[in-house]
């Protein structure tokens, strides 16, 4: 008798997979960041600032606003309406009183009813230094 040949089937390797841990990192939408101001105005002021500093007034070109903390560290800013000395105008490019020939205006009559601060000379370097925006 012959033997019987034998037959082999071919086995087929099933690759296994294991999935890939995924983690979720939460993510706070920009629009609830650019909501919360950093500051806010105070609620009698009459100039409703942004942020500290310096800012012009765009009726009157020798007057200018302070918007500073009511108290320090409060995040609340108040404003102040501040007059340039005689003969100088508010430059809102650099932020500074300068000489009146130096700048191009031309100014609205002044109607509202505003407390205003005079400057004069010398006070102008030192109050525009303690004032730049920082």
């Amino acid at each position: 008798t012959t033997p019987t040949p034998i037959t082999t089937i071919p086995t087929t390797t099933i690759p296994t997979t294991t999935p890939t841990p995924t983690t979720t990192i939460p993510t706070i939408p920009t629009s609830t960041i650019a909501e919360t101001p950093l500051y806010r105005p105070s609620d009698n002021s009459v100039f409703k600032c942004e942020e500290p500093g310096v800012v012009d007034d765009e009726d009157h070109c020798n007057k200018f606003w302070l918007c500073k903390e009511e108290t320090e560290g409060s995040r609340v800013l108040e404003s102040l309406l501040y007059r340039c000395p005689p003969g100088y105008l508010f430059s809102s490019s650099i932020l500074r009183c300068k000489k009146e020939e130096d700048i191009t205006c031309v100014n609205k009559l002044e109607t509202r009813n505003i407390n205003t601060i005079q400057l004069t000379v010398e006070m102008m370097e030192s109050f525009f230094d303690k004032w730049e925006r920082v």
